[in-house]
């Protein structure tokens, strides 16, 4: 007797077909902790956003390793180089400005003073 094919893991059978099952959205605004205001430098939150980063990789851009390992340099440069002269306006904006919000975290105060300014920049070019 045949033996029926393996099933994927993460798939159903509804009605006698495969369906995906969808992850549920544990939060609807991931990777905007560079929005809220700055606050006290939370270690746990910064070192899991820094975990889930480390699992994206951006097309091209060869700084952005370094930029979720903590290297406030190339986050300044990332996000000078994409955001500043508006060449990026989708979902990567939102990741390279929290990988700077890694670097500003950790205590850069160079860091800290470019996602004031990103913050003002984005605030008038998108009011809300």
């Amino acid at each position: 007797m045949a033996r029926p094919a393996p099933r994927h893991q993460g798939a159903q059978v509804i009605r006698g077909r495969f369906r995906r099952k969808r992850a549920p959205r544990r939060h609807p605004f991931a990777f905007q902790d560079w929005r809220a205001p700055f606050a006290p430098p939370d270690e746990r939150r910064r070192r899991a956003l820094a975990n889930a980063l480390t699992r994206i990789a951006l097309y091209r851009e060869p700084r952005w390793p370094l930029a979720v390992g903590g290297d406030a340099g190339a986050a300044i440069g990332l996000t000078l180089e994409r955001l500043w002269t508006n060449q990026v306006v989708d979902v990567r904006r939102d990741l390279i400005l929290s990988a700077l919000w890694i670097s500003a975290a950790a205590g850069d105060p160079a860091s800290q003073l470019l996602l004031r300014v990103m913050r003002e920049k984005i605030d008038e070019l998108e009011p809300e």
